[in-house]
């Protein structure tokens, strides 16, 4: 039984790092326009507030992919505990880490539109 969950996690880990690794590639296409020119990610901004603004906006998305990852990892750890009791709190740990992450984020989102609101932004 186990030798079996050790190919099947072997099997799953080698394909999980097929899909990064052919999707990454492609990434450089994606950031490109028709013209070939890259896109700016944080937009065509002349003033600083502006730019503050992208840079908080741009900076907030990255993190949700972050803990987008951090919920994955969490999930994983836990289903690959196979009753192991300190993987399983590890997996518990990491998910309510990142669930504290997430509203972490989201107010820090919520406290960003609002200054961006109340600034005219």
């Amino acid at each position: 039984m186990i030798k079996n969950n050790f190919i099947y996690m072997k099997n799953f880990t080698r394909f999980f790092w097929t899909l990064i690794i052919f999707f990454s590639c492609t990434l450089p296409v994606w950031a490109a326009d028709d013209k070939g020119v890259l896109i700016n990610p944080l937009g065509d901004a002349d003033e600083p507030n502006e730019v503050i603004a992208n840079v908080i906006k741009t900076s907030l998305g990255v993190l949700g992919g972050l803990t987008l990852l951090v919920f994955v990892y969490g999930g994983f750890l836990w289903l690959t505990s196979i009753g192991n009791s300190e993987k399983v709190k590890k997996g518990q740990d990491t998910l309510m880490w990142a669930v504290i992450g997430l509203v972490v984020i989201f107010g820090a989102y919520g406290l960003a539109d609002a200054l961006f609101k109340a600034f005219g932004q």
